[in-house]
């Protein structure tokens, strides 16, 4: 199973409700990819269950080819969430499964600063929790 199969499972198991859960992701979803990640970039930066939502339509729609900057808004959303185990899995399966097809450096320049902050955080929740 791939690091994004395992996020998404996960996600969707966390949610009380399926992730297809507002009229928002309803309609977009019979929308294209494109004009998706245009609403997409253009939603509030606080409405974080759908942010989630819409991450996750578009990464399994296989018409949509603009996977980076939908992962780093799923990464940052994780974070206000203070979720950092999400966080560090969706930068992974972002750098494992999806960085490749760049090709070169693209992206890690983005990614790597991030997940080694949000490890750092990971670990001082962890040990804020014993």
């Amino acid at each position: 199973m791939s690091n994004f199969s395992k996020l998404y499972l996960r996600a969707r198991n966390r949610s009380k409700q399926t992730l297809h859960r507002s009229d928002i992701s309803e309609v977009l979803l019979e929308k294209s990819a494109r004009s998706t990640f245009d609403v997409f970039l253009a939603m509030p930066k606080d409405d974080l269950e759908d942010i989630v939502t819409i991450s996750f339509n578009l990464l399994e729609n296989p018409s949509f080819h603009m996977s980076a900057p939908v992962f780093e808004r799923l990464a940052i959303t994780y974070r206000k969430q203070h979720d950092y185990t999400s966080e560090v899995d969706s930068i992974n399966a972002f750098l494992n499964d999806y960085q490749p097809l760049y090709g070169g450096e693209m992206w890690k320049d983005v990614f790597i600063p991030r997940l080694r902050k949000a490890k750092n955080l990971l670990n001082k929740s962890e040990k804020s929790n014993f």
